[in-house]
């Protein structure tokens, strides 16, 4: 039911826990050559950091070249996969494109009108809704079903177009669904056509 990470999502992931493994590695070299003392490790910036843990890495690659490979096939394997369960395989769309008017009323009713996606901070976004929006885009096979209903300002909307929110970013609009939904409404969100 959940997407697999986007290839975006996947290479950002690596280039962080890339510079930071690398960092982590540095600090432990320049502690080992340098020594530490009562004020912490000596001539540790973390330039130099960067710089010796880049230097490791690049080393340990240089040397382990089976590693390497082994590792660029594993990244190489999710980025197709998650690309291949974005834009490939057949997806059936709800012949329902639209909400009606009055799934839009509902919908609005039960988001007290204001817009459900998040802003700063992982926060509700303090704008009125305007629009209808799939949580699974209806192109990727979202049914146009009040399951699948987020009340959306115009801003929020188009910045999401068809993408598909993370688990986190459901989780979190379900928990913040349960301060303003009626009690005998349920707060999931998100439904694809046809899944049982």
């Amino acid at each position: 039911m959940y997407r697999v990470a986007s290839a975006k999502t996947i290479a950002v992931f690596t280039l962080i826990g890339t510079l930071l493994f690398s960092m982590t590695v540095g600090t432990v070299i320049v502690a080992f050559n340098n020594g530490v003392d009562s004020g912490g490790i000596q001539g540790w910036t973390p330039l130099a950091s960067l710089t010796e843990g880049t230097a490791a890495l690049w080393a340990v690659l240089t040397f382990a070249p089976k590693v390497t490979l082994v590792a660029a096939a594993v990244i190489t394997v999710m980025v197709l996969v998650s690309f291949l369960a974005d834009h490939i395989g057949g997806t059936v769309k709800d012949p329902q494109r639209m909400y009606t008017k009055d799934q839009r009323r509902q919908g609005a009713d039960r988001a007290e009108g204001r817009c459900e996606m998040e802003s700063v901070w992982w926060l509700r976004c303090p704008r009125p809704g305007e629009h209808g929006d799939h949580f699974y885009p209806h192109s990727l096979g979202g049914a146009t079903s009040m399951a699948n209903f987020v009340w959306a300002c115009a801003k929020c909307n188009i910045a999401k177009s068809n993408h598909v929110p993370t688990i986190w970013q459901k989780i979190r609009l379900e928990r913040r669904r349960r301060r303003y939904f009626p009690e005998d409404v349920p707060t999931d969100v998100g439904e694809k056509y046809g899944a049982v």
